[in-house]
């Protein structure tokens, strides 16, 4: 049977954990008065209701040239390094924090919370580096990526088999060996200058009789695959962040679920 009809507009998968949008960046000289400027945004008024500093302590080696064993790591003091923004009010009830330092910008949403899906968070995106071109004209992105993490615990394995197809490399000969209480597996994928860090891993729980399987999907193109003047095109970033890595990340994604468990999360509405 085929899978062509599931797209990703139409299935609302309950395995997703975690989804992280993430821009590199390089060249932004002002990183506060680029905050300011983000505070006073509507949209970030809307989404945030609390905004806290990122503090970092760096670690020294001291050494001692009279006597070695007085040599010894020290912590310095901390240092602000950045700032995140919570208590976020996109959806009700939603986990989702946004952390911004001086070479990205990062969301991060907590699926065990609400998450509708990605087009209030790009958007969200989408308008913080539109402010920050034209608060600083150096700023270039020098990486744009979306990982999604798809996790499910399951109490015995033949339930495995009912959400996983069983032909993925992470399940090879899974059923005839019984002694493997880890594996992981990695493919680095690439297509139309997008690559996809590919991480399968299945756990046997030493603690309880629960099987884990983790699927982790990290999709991203670096400035190596565009020139800068691209990546500073917001038709260009809007087709990239809401087309062309998500609809090959949910590609994946179908490749390595049942057709029966797609079919449980079809939403015929959206079809």
């Amino acid at each position: 049977m085929s899978k062509d009809k599931y797209k990703r507009t139409n299935v609302h998968s309950d395995l997703l954990a975690k989804v992280i949008f993430r821009v590199d960046i390089a060249g932004l000289t002002d990183l506060t008065g680029y905050i300011n400027r983000v505070k006073g945004l509507d949209l970030i008024k809307k989404s945030f209701n609390r905004i806290l500093p990122l503090k970092s302590r760096s670690v020294s080696f001291v050494i001692d040239a009279q006597n070695s064993e007085n040599s010894k790591f020290t912590q310095n003091s901390e240092i602000d390094n950045g700032f995140r923004f919570l208590d976020c009010t996109i959806e009700e009830g939603s986990k989702a924090v946004l952390d911004i330092v001086n070479d990205s910008i990062v969301v991060s949403i907590d699926c065990s919370g609400p998450y509708s899906g990605s087009s209030h968070y790009t958007a969200l995106i989408m308008k913080l580096l539109e402010e920050m071109f034209e608060y600083d004209k150096f700023v270039s992105i020098r990486r744009l990526g979306i990982r999604k993490i798809d996790k499910k615990d399951f109490q015995k394995e033949d339930d495995i088999f009912d959400v996983f197809e069983g032909n993925i490399n992470l399940f090879y000969r899974l059923r005839e060996n019984t002694l493997v209480k880890t594996r992981k597996y990695y493919d680095l994928l690439e297509k139309n200058n997008i690559r996809y860090n590919y991480n399968q891993q299945f756990n046997r729980y030493i603690d309880s009789d629960k099987i884990g399987v983790i699927i982790d999907l990290d999709a991203y193109i670096a400035d190596e695959f565009f020139k800068m003047d691209e990546l500073r095109d917001f038709e260009t970033l809007d087709t990239l962040l809401n087309k062309n890595i998500q609809n090959e990340m949910f590609e994946i994604f179908k490749s390595c679920v049942t057709e029966e468990y797609l079919e449980k999360c079809y939403n015929y509405e959206n079809k």
